[in-house]
């Protein structure tokens, strides 16, 4: 080790290294009343989309920059306006009736009183009859006090991981979705198959995007591994790779087992 210029440490090799996984934050939008029955609908562009030819979809996906707004929704729920201090012993009366989606919190302030709750129920409550609740369930609640209200709640791309936001973008004949990626400081590493190529910017954006700032620059195999020597006489694995998104600096540094270790990713695998 004392002769590798990419040793930082006390002799402790390299042996592994995490792998990434998406986060996003929670955005939900105040209630709005409205008389219609309660129903799913979406207002983004993806619809439109859906009914177009599949090969269209996918020329004009392979070339157009990430428009984070196609991905908005909205969804029509039903909500329960409860008091503050009820919350706790609601959510676990209601337990596999609550509205479950990750990134998005099932209970929210009622911006109309500070002491009230709105607690979300699944979307299997169709109207504020509380249809699709359990009848011992609808008798509890409303002997609570709950009072059942339509809510608006407002999806984006935020709300979504970089699967789903992928599956959505790439053309409907590719069933595998890379969204999973090996790590090696800021760098992300990615092996696409043939199929994901036209679309490797645009992969390559959603996860930069989804893991900044871990996430600085995102990589693609282009070849497979090869034994390269320099001179010094050391021998690392090697393979060609391309940019695909972020800083065109691999220049990075690795912690394990209490050592740095500091690396060009071209240069040593």
């Amino acid at each position: 080790e004392k002769n590798n210029p990419f040793f930082v440490g006390d002799g402790v090799s390299m042996k592994s290294r995490p792998r990434g996984h998406a986060t996003t934050h929670v955005r939900a939008t105040p209630p709005q009343k409205r008389a219609a029955a309660v129903h799913r609908t979406t207002r983004s562009s993806l619809g439109a989309r859906a009914q177009s030819d599949p090969s269209e979809r996918a020329d004009r996906i392979g070339v157009m920059p990430l428009d984070k707004s196609q991905f908005l929704e909205t969804m029509a729920l039903v909500a329960l306006r409860i008091h503050k201090k009820q919350t706790g012993p609601l959510l676990k009366k209601l337990a596999g009736h609550i509205f479950h989606r990750a990134r998005v919190k099932p209970v929210v302030p009622d911006e109309a009183n500070p002491d009230l709750r709105l607690l979300l129920l699944s979307e299997a409550v169709t109207d504020v009859g509380l249809q699709g609740l359990p009848a011992e369930l609808r008798e509890h609640v409303l002997s609570e006090g709950a009072t059942a209200v339509p809510y608006s709640l407002d999806l984006g791309y935020e709300h979504l991981s970089v699967e789903q936001c992928l599956r959505r973008l790439l053309p409907e004949g590719i069933d595998e979705i890379p969204s999973s990626f090996e790590q090696v400081g800021h760098v992300a590493h990615v092996n696409l198959r043939a199929e994901h190529l036209p679309y490797k910017t645009l992969i390559g954006e959603v996860l930069l995007d989804k893991n900044t700032p871990r996430i600085r620059s995102v990589v693609n195999k282009v070849e497979s591994i090869s034994s390269h020597a320099d001179e010094k006489a050391w021998r690392f694995l090697v393979f060609p790779m391309e940019v695909i998104a972020g800083e065109d600096n691999l220049r990075t540094s690795v912690r394990e087992n209490g050592a740095r270790f500091e690396l060009d990713y071209r240069d040593v695998y």
